[in-house]
This record gives C-alpha cells, sequence and structure tokens, in this order.
C-alpha cells in the first residue's frame, strides 16, 4: 500500500470541493511588497490594467503632497495583490498617461493661483 503525503491528500480535497490547486510560487507572489509600487504609484496601477484607479491616484498625488506620499505606500503595500503582476502584460501607453497627470494637475492648479492672486 502506498502512503500519500499531506500536499497530495491537500491537492485531492480541493479537487473534490472544486477548488483550484494553487502553487506555492503563486502564493509568494502576492504576498510581500511591491518597490515598482511605491516608486510609480497610480502609473503602476494603470500599467497592469487599472487605469481608472490609476488616474485618481495620480490626481491625488498631484493635488496633495501628504496624501500623495500616502498614495504611494498604498500602491506598495498593496500592489503585489491586487494587480496581475506577471500575469497580464504591462500596458506602457496607460501608465505614461497616469504618469503625466499629476503633473497637469500640478500645471493646473498654479495656473488658477495665478489667476486669483493677480
Amino acid at each position: 500500500m502506498v502512503e500519500a503525503g499531506p500536499a497530495i491528500i491537500k491537492s485531492a480535497q480541493a479537487a473534490r470541493h472544486g477548488h483550484k490547486e494553487v502553487r506555492m510560487s503563486e502564493v509568494e507572489q502576492k504576498k510581500g511588497f511591491s518597490w515598482m509600487g511605491l516608486l510609480f504609484g497610480g502609473a503602476y496601477y494603470a500599467g497592469y490594467g487599472q487605469l481608472l484607479k490609476g488616474l485618481i491616484m495620480a490626481a491625488i498625488t498631484g493635488i496633495f503632497l501628504i496624501p500623495g506620499f500616502f498614495v504611494h505606500i498604498y500602491a506598495g503595500i498593496k500592489g503585489k495583490k491586487d494587480l496581475p503582476v506577471g500575469k497580464h502584460p504591462f500596458e506602457w501607453p496607460k501608465a505614461i498617461i497616469a504618469a503625466i497627470v499629476p503633473a497637469v494637475v500640478y500645471m493646473a492648479l498654479l495656473g488658477i493661483i495665478a489667476v486669483i492672486l493677480k
């Protein structure tokens, strides 16, 4: 008689209940801190298909300095969990659009302030 190890038993139990088998590398990939998320914030989210969330994050970064830091910290903490890193190709045009948004928002705010102070 052949004994089955705990991994085989768990895999068989998961298959009986309709659960997908998850590889250890996929689990490890979803954990941890995303340095790319920390550095690029909204552009990182937009590049992986979450354009609206990325643009909102980029606009917050352009309007508010201190909350912008927290947006980037959030992207670093949640980036690997929220985004399909390695499963979905990175879309550079969307990332570039989201990277330009903070500069455009900041220039618009400076223009408004200049008109008000005139």
